[in-house]
């Protein structure tokens, strides 16, 4: 399955590991909207420049993976899994959610529009 991570610092320095050691999931893409966090695990993690975007819809449109992993503070999970699903992507997004109730429901009706998974994951 080809994914594309987006958030990169925190729990995201984390998912990077995870991603690399699991054959069954090739990370094609990397997003993160700060320049440093990018070139942080360039740096530390060997991850090539040109998998590295400032911007989903770029990486989106660009490698068109089938999935996106959301590593991102909640308060940016819906518009994220949101955008993500009308381009065609299954969604695993770290907990919560969504910060609210109603964001919750937008995400459960983009999952219902498109026919794509939306779940939540927690280490």
């Amino acid at each position: 399955m080809r994914i594309v991570q987006v958030g990169c610092m925190g729990m995201g320095r984390h998912w990077v590991s995870v991603g690399r050691g699991v054959p069954e999931v090739n990370v094609v893409g990397y997003v993160d909207v700060v320049p440093s966090h990018l070139d942080a695990i360039q740096t530390d993690f060997g991850i090539p420049k040109d998998a590295c975007f400032s911007d989903l819809g770029e990486a989106l449109d660009r490698l068109r993976p089938d999935g996106v992993l959301i590593v991102t503070p909640p308060q940016f999970h819906a518009p994220i899994a949101v955008q993500a699903m009308e381009a065609g992507c299954h969604v695993l997004t770290e907990k919560p959610l969504a910060p609210t109730w109603e964001t919750c429901l937008e995400m459960v009706h983009a999952s219902r529009r498109t026919g794509k998974i939306v779940m939540v994951a927690q280490n």
